[in-house]
């Protein structure tokens, strides 16, 4: 009876508890990629619907600067204008166009300022305020067709999205929308747009989470930070990176280096730069994949915690943008129904292989 039952197990018992073993690894390998799909897609659709908010939002604003500075007795009044420093204060041609700009900014709580630089005087004009002439710079006078801004706008030849800026005493960031403006025959006239308040776009990306849990993110073309929502583990997190004045462009000190400083996010620091703290790691990587891909999923680690990153490109013709939105949830959050999928399947499996065995044992078992 002794063989029987070696023979029943060798036979019967040991096959068919391979034939489980294998039909579950299969039916568990399917079962995850199917969910990891499904995680994955519902990730993204969380980042696409907020790249589509963010498209419309600077598509609408756009095409409001551009209707507004292309006005033909606008545009005449600013090509006509040539002589910088001019006693405006009673001239009703300048009223009008002064009351242009103050229509386009005060109708919309989100449009900071609408301005105008000229390229024929170097002025800049925005509600109620004429820059230029006895305003000192660090170069000298002011000239608004000599800025970095006007310069690179010019390079870029389109309307364009400008790198976003945070007001230090109101904590605001804002993001200027502007383009070359030219006549009929292809003369520069000016730079034109709006200044732009993100509120609203940030309200968009701080409500970007997968189950609740994790946290959006916006940066810009060059994978600088655009916002980042202040909850959790954000509360106090500080990165090492190279300080930047109010336009995000770097520190130096007086041998000409570049000042090195441990601070709070702030609007315009490199998402990189979040590699500099203990158990923090893949973000340059990130950021590195970013020029070679636009959308994508990515692994991370923050805080000694491990993170899913699930990334999307946001890209305008006009105004030119190239911006980036991403959205990071633990991994644990992610991946806790695949976990739980393969551990409960692996139980099953030992339970009926248990159950096999048991059976066999009972029915070849000696009878007295």
């Amino acid at each position: 009876m002794n063989v029987s039952r070696t023979k029943l197990l060798t036979y019967i018992g040991l096959p068919t508890a391979l034939a489980l073993c294998l039909v579950a690894l299969i039916g568990v390998n399917i079962t995850t990629n199917i969910i990891n799909a499904q995680i994955n897609t519902a990730m993204m659709n969380q980042v696409q619907q907020g790249s589509l908010k963010v498209q419309h939002f600077f598509s609408r604003y756009a095409q409001l600067s551009k209707n507004h500075y292309h006005e033909p007795s606008l545009l005449s009044w600013f090509e006509n204008h040539t002589q910088r420093g001019a006693d405006l204060s009673d001239n009703p041609d300048y009223d009008r166009v002064n009351q242009q700009l103050i229509h386009l900014s005060s109708n919309d709580d989100n449009i900071i300022s609408a301005f105008f630089a000229s390229n024929i005087t170097g002025e800049y004009f925005r509600e109620n305020n004429i820059t230029g002439v006895g305003i000192e710079v660090a170069d000298g006078e002011y000239y608004a067709n000599k800025r970095p801004w006007f310069i690179a706008t010019l390079k870029k030849g389109v309307m364009n999205t400008r790198s976003p800026s945070a007001d230090f005493s109101t904590g605001r960031t804002s993001s200027a929308i502007e383009g070359p403006v030219r006549n009929g025959s292809g003369k520069l006239i000016g730079v034109a747009g709006i200044d732009l308040n993100l509120a609203a776009i940030n309200k968009v990306i701080d409500n970007i989470q997968y189950e609740n849990q994790g946290f959006a993110f916006l940066l810009d073309n060059k994978a600088n930070i655009v916002h980042l929502p202040k909850r959790g583990k954000l509360n106090n997190f500080k990165i090492t990176t190279k300080a930047i004045d109010f336009d995000g462009d770097s520190i130096s000190d007086e041998s000409g280096k570049p000042v090195i400083v441990t601070t709070s996010i702030k609007v315009n620091h490199p998402i990189k730069a979040f590699d500099s703290q203990p158990q923090t790691n893949g973000f340059a990587q990130f950021s590195t994949h970013l020029q070679a891909q636009g959308d994508g999923l990515s692994k991370v680690e923050f805080m000694g915690e491990s993170y899913s990153l699930t990334f999307k490109a946001i890209k305008l013709e006009s105004p030119q943008m190239n911006w980036t939105i991403g959205l990071m949830v633990p991994t644990k959050q992610v991946k806790g129904p695949v976990w739980r999928l393969q551990f409960y399947t692996l139980a099953g499996v030992v339970a009926l292989i248990g159950l096999l065995l048991s059976m066999i044992f009972f029915v070849c078992a000696p009878k007295d």
